[in-house]
């Protein structure tokens, strides 16, 4: 039983993985828009309105902790890429 849900994480983690590379190139881009444009790479209004959207879909507060923590790993790593391109 352990097996057969280790092996649907394998299958998530791979997913996950994925979205997160393509979320990273869009990133980048965004980070040359805002260098081009002279426009702050933070932008607390936007990370927010993020964290305010993904809450939205949690049912508990357990659940809205474990998203909202990786959230905030995922946009600190968005902005230390901004902060480099």
């Amino acid at each position: 039983m352990i097996q057969e849900y280790r092996k649907k994480l394998d299958n998530i983690d791979d997913k996950v993985t994925s979205l997160l590379l393509e979320r990273l190139a869009l990133v980048k881009k965004i980070g040359q828009e805002k260098q081009k444009q002279h426009i702050a790479v933070l932008d607390k209004g936007r990370e927010e309105a993020i964290k305010e959207r993904l809450a939205l879909h949690c049912n508990s507060d357990e659940e809205k902790a474990y998203i909202l923590t990786i959230y905030e790993s995922i946009m600190n790593q968005s902005k230390r890429v901004q902060s480099y391109h």
